[in-house]
């Protein structure tokens, strides 16, 4: 009997392993297609474009813009976490992975709290030299537990100079 309790735990410890290894794996998507939107889970990026060049204003601003859209969380498994009207924060990683600027994606309505398609927007301010780059969009997490979702977006700069 205690060899049968011993190799059930043994499976369950294993289990949450595999379990645990897979979540945490599943989060970060990265969007190659130029021509299409990044999407993730009820999240969808329409401006920046993965791989659209960016011209940054004179202080080293750019606009992102998106729509949560939970119609859909049966048929994709999963829906996007929106909090206190902000649907995710938003870093700026340059070739090294070092964050360069950061912004918040927040509802451009008073009417946030519903499945429905809700429009937002967030700017986004960098601070730092560029090369490559790219947009990381991360989900809310007000429970905690860590269990989000990243859409990765790469960027191209399409800046002149600096500073001038």
């Amino acid at each position: 009997m205690k060899k049968i309790l011993v190799f059930i735990i043994l499976l369950l410890i294993i289990g949450v392993i595999i379990y645990n290894n897979k979540v945490k794996n599943k989060s970060v998507e990265v969007s190659q297609n130029t021509n299409t939107p990044a999407s993730k889970c009820g999240l969808t990026i329409v401006s920046p474009l993965p791989g659209e060049t960016i011209n940054f204003t004179s202080d080293f601003t750019f606009i992102v813009k998106g729509i949560v859209d939970n119609t859909q969380r049966e048929k994709l498994g999963c829906s996007w976490t929106v909090f206190e009207a902000q649907a995710a924060t938003m870093k700026v990683l340059n070739s090294d992975k070092e964050t360069i600027g950061t912004g918040l994606l927040t509802a451009k309505d008073s009417d946030w709290m519903t499945d429905q398609p809700t429009e937002y927007e967030g700017t986004v301010k960098v601070t730092g030299t560029l090369t490559d780059f790219s947009l990381l969009v991360t989900e809310n997490d007000p429970s905690g537990q860590g269990n989000v979702d990243i859409i990765e977006i790469p960027l191209v700069d399409g800046s002149e100079c600096y500073g001038c």
